[in-house]
């Protein structure tokens, strides 16, 4: 009598079973890790991430959360250095390449960051903050036209944006533009008490 095999689905079923309990306890610990960032335990949430990582060392939110909680942290080298995973296993979100952008510009490596933005502009076309970061780092390079070019979208994407009025009111400024710089400056103050009332 011949042996009988198991079932096709049957046997998926038990090879698969692992795989379910890992993926439930990986989006346990992020889903702590959120909530501990949100209160901002940081060091928890940083060790959470890292217990995905280890269970699930190709996940890609893994990766972006841990580097948000080191961001959050202060530990921008580290983040980056997450950020970067994330991208590699997902290079088609948005929300990785933003983080990284900004991470990196908060650094000082002002060409790569553009990059990043750039990449997510081309992902996303109507991506406000995108056009607004890549503005601030064009800005902070001095090339002054390009930026308020990047604002100029970011405004016209979103007109509510009151952060792209004020950074394009600082870019009028610098051009010695004093009187669009007001009108920016006022606009940004309407749509956001809390920005400064001019570039000063």
């Amino acid at each position: 009598m011949l042996r009988q095999f198991l079932s096709l689905p049957l046997m998926l079923s038990l090879m698969s079973f692992p795989e379910i309990v890992v993926a439930q306890n990986v989006d346990q610990l992020i889903e702590e890790g959120i909530a501990a960032g949100e209160s901002e335990n940081f060091d928890r949430a940083e060790s959470l991430f890292r217990q995905a990582i280890q269970v699930d060392p190709n996940n890609a939110t893994a990766y972006y959360n841990l580097g948000t909680a080191l961001y959050d942290q202060g530990k921008t080298k580290e983040a980056i250095a997450n950020f970067r995973q994330a991208s590699q296993l997902n290079p088609i979100n948005v929300e990785f390449y933003l983080n990284l952008g900004t991470a990196l510009s908060d650094e000082g490596n002002l060409e790569e960051a553009s990059k990043y933005f750039r990449a997510v502009i081309q992902l996303d076309p109507e991506n406000a903050l995108a056009h607004n970061n890549l503005g601030a780092v064009l800005h902070k390079q001095e090339k002054l036209d390009e930026a308020i070019a990047e604002y100029q979208n970011a405004i016209a994407i979103d007109p509510n944006y009151a952060l792209a009025y004020y950074n394009l009111g600082m870019a009028h400024e610098q051009q010695g533009k004093t009187e669009e710089a007001q009108l920016n400056f006022e606009k940004a103050r309407q749509l956001d008490p809390e920005l400064p009332a001019s570039g000063e």
